[in-house]
């Protein structure tokens, strides 16, 4: 099964306007999220790094900037340099939920899915509507084998965001897990609807048509998942 890469470092309610703004670090946060959802770490981290170098006075953007700049370096496989980032985020700003959340995405691309699971039981504590963290912490109990608290997770995420593809990916890997691999086609089909760009839907729908004997459907979304993004390849390992 694929360990999704859900973006879980929201920007907060009251940040769009940055016209007339102090808090010049923003901008960068919000485009080093852009560049994780796609994947691309290195330019995940310069906007992490532009942002901290905008020296700007709001500690919470400096506290999403660095634990972004985490989870870039959890994608790049550099786990240690991850957790030290997210550690000093949290330290900031230990009130703020993303940053539990963000910290157990790291750990779950660790494959430590009990630590991702007391991190996201703890962002959800803070923010019990932190939408993504029910992804992290479905893709944990899944990882676990724990499939009933897996499913109940995919499906308040769904609930709480239904306008996102990560919503949807997520329950087609927990239901092809559960062996329910239409229902999961059919998930992977409204994220790919969403994000046609996104390759990990692909993967998941791969996934799923293996499941009902569709092989060639299977190799057909396996390709175009690695076309739109070659690290793909490590989901299917």
């Amino acid at each position: 099964m694929p360990i999704l890469l859900i973006v879980i470092g929201m920007i907060p309610l009251g940040w769009a306007a940055w016209q007339g703004n102090p808090d010049r670090g923003a901008p960068y946060v919000a485009e080093a999220l852009v560049a994780l959802r796609h994947r691309d770490p290195d330019r995940a981290i310069i906007a992490c790094e532009a942002a901290l170098a905008s020296q700007t006075p709001v500690e919470r953007t400096r506290a999403l900037a660095i634990s972004t700049q985490g989870v870039a370096y959890a994608l790049k496989r550099d786990f240690n340099r991850a957790l030290i980032d997210c550690d000093r985020a949290i330290a900031l700003e230990p009130t703020l939920a993303t940053l539990y959340a963000n910290r157990g995405l790291v750990y779950l691309r660790k494959k430590q899915p009990e630590l991702a699971l007391v991190d996201c039981d703890r962002a959800i504590a803070l923010e019990p509507n932190l939408a993504a963290a029910y992804s992290t912490r479905a893709v944990a109990h899944l990882l676990k084998g724990s499939l009933g608290p897996a499913q109940a997770d995919a499906e308040r995420r769904v609930a709480l965001d239904p306008g996102n593809a990560d919503a949807f990916a997520v329950r087609a890997s927990v239901r092809t897990s559960t062996g329910q691999h239409d229902l999961a086609i059919g998930d992977a089909d409204e994220a790919i609807r969403q994000e046609p760009c996104l390759a990990i839907p692909h993967t998941n729908r791969a996934l799923a048509q293996l499941g009902v004997g569709a092989i060639d459907r299977a190799l057909a979304d396996c390709d175009h998942a690695i076309g739109l993004d070659p690290s793909s390849a490590d989901d299917f390992l």
